[in-house]
């Protein structure tokens, strides 16, 4: 079963629902839940929301089953995958004396929802003929940022994430065994600048690289 929203205005919306197969027996007590908001309330702390378009123009390819699919990167990284709620607006019109289009039974679903981008696909269960309309689907994120975020560690540390609202500064665990010599501020030389770096980290160092190549 196909079900999309259509003619969506400030009082009213039109729900269109066809089979997946021509008409397969009576279906008794179809109902569908659905939820309508302006702004979102602030208990769901929603991180963001926004809109994904696929034009009427956008053709569907063989190697993705005949499906159009869009990657979307979220503003910020999350912690763990966080929820997406999506709704597809079917047509791009708001007049609601417009009928449901018989032409556009549409399914959508979101695949690959990870802590930095969802990917949102459509397809037309009909067939593309070229006729189809413009979607638009709407969509909102909630979840735990990564803790993370503009965090600035120092001594070369980079930031580890270790629960939704911790997070601490660690040094590299490892580095490179290839040799391109460095030279540090201190007077002493390194096989690479990774292993400077993490010299300095450990120790808390006062000194910099100084130039390529032995200090000798």
């Amino acid at each position: 079963m196909s079900v999309w929203v259509a003619n969506v205005s400030t009082s009213q919306f039109e729900v269109c629902l066809r089979e997946s197969r021509t008409f397969d027996g009576p279906h008794n007590n179809l109902a569908v839940n659905w939820l309508a908001y302006d702004n979102n309330p602030s208990s769901w702390q929603a991180k963001e929301s926004s809109e994904v378009t696929f034009s009427n123009n956008e053709v569907p390819a063989a190697e993705n089953n005949y499906a159009l699919c869009k990657n979307v990167n979220f503003t910020n990284p999350f912690y763990s995958s966080p929820v997406v709620l999506a709704t597809v607006i079917n047509g791009g019109s708001n007049n609601a004396n417009i009928a449901c289009p018989l032409k556009d039974p549409l399914s959508s679903w979101l695949e690959e929802v990870t802590n930095s981008y969802f990917r949102v696909c459509i397809k037309d269960d009909a067939g593309y003929d070229g006729q189809r309309s413009t979607i638009i689907v709407d969509y909102l994120v909630k979840g735990d940022l990564d803790p993370c975020i503009n965090v600035s560690c120092k001594y070369h540390s980079h930031c580890v994430s270790l629960s939704p609202h911790r997070f601490t500064c660690r040094c590299e665990s490892s580095c490179p065994s290839y040799e391109e010599q460095v030279c540090a501020s201190n007077g002493r030389t390194f096989r690479n600048l990774c292993l400077l770096k993490q010299e300095i980290c450990r120790t808390r160092g006062n000194f910099t690289d100084y130039h390529p190549g032995s200090c000798t």
